[in-house]
């Protein structure tokens, strides 16, 4: 039996890969082993300016709780507050229940991003958005001697890329780069979730349907933002259509393996 390997990219959006599977060849042999389903965001911030932020869903994603349960809506308290810390969060993340042994690494549920039983071994005091550093230190953990029954790991920077990339070129090869490292890291008997948090779209249709706010193309220059339309590419009976159905499809899948959370 393989491992449980879960990889989250942020931001990466379903559309852009399904329109463009006859040239993104990494994402082609992917998805022809894990089946790609759109991951419909389905959890708004009702205390921001733009409804997808990144820490809310993270935690939704990885504790089961809406953001009124767990209580993270961004990554500061209030649009120019503090950032929130662990303590803030209402919720219990899945990695800290017992029953099962979590390898977790670079969730950007908060800053820094979260960790677990990693440290020494990788970076857990900072943000590594750059894809090849990232996947090296996945790879460094993987080959760890530490023993797990699942592994988590998020890459941040597909999400910095689409703000100031959308449409450009290379945009493309941005995406399939993102796939071949993923490949790397998958063997052949494991079991892989692999979700975004939400999708992504051009600036201007991202404002028309108020997923964003105007400075974010007056005042940053993005080229494209958030929209609801996430990935899931996964072998798991138990697959998720929501974000909100993310957490239940990792407990059910364990329980799958005989491991019980409690």
């Amino acid at each position: 039996m393989g491992k449980f390997k879960i990889f989250g990219l942020d931001g990466i959006s379903y559309f852009e890969i399904k329109k463009n599977l006859d040239v993104l060849r990494y994402w082609k042999r992917l998805t022809d082993r894990f089946q790609l389903t759109l991951l419909w965001t389905d959890v708004e911030n009702k205390h921001r300016p733009w409804k997808f932020d990144s820490a809310m869903l993270w935690t939704t994603m990885f504790t089961g709780k809406l953001p009124d349960e767990h209580g993270i809506w961004g990554y500061k308290e209030g649009i120019d507050g503090r950032f929130m810390r662990r303590e803030d969060v209402k919720a219990t993340f899945v990695w800290e229940r017992s029953g099962a042994k979590f390898l977790v690494w670079h969730v950007p549920a908060l800053v820094p991003p979260l960790s677990w039983r990693c440290e020494g071994l990788v970076p857990t005091d900072r943000v590594v958005p750059e894809l090849e550093e990232w996947s090296g230190y996945v790879g460094k953990l993987l080959n760890s001697p530490i023993d797990y029954d699942v592994f988590i790991s998020v890459f941040t920077g597909s999400d910095h890329f689409q703000h100031h990339n959308w449409g450009a070129d290379g945009f493309l090869d941005f995406y399939d780069n993102v796939a071949r490292h993923l490949l790397k890291h998958i063997g052949e008997h494991d079991d892989v979730l692999v979700v975004s948090d939400h999708g992504f779209t051009d600036i201007d249709t991202s404002l028309a349907h108020m997923w964003t706010w105007e400075p974010s193309k007056r005042v940053n220059r993005d080229t494209g933002h958030h929209a609801p339309w996430g990935i899931c590419a996964t072998n798991l009976r138990w697959r998720p259509f929501k974000v909100s159905e993310v957490h239940e499809a990792i407990v059910r899948h364990l329980a799958s393996r005989g491991i019980v959370l409690k």
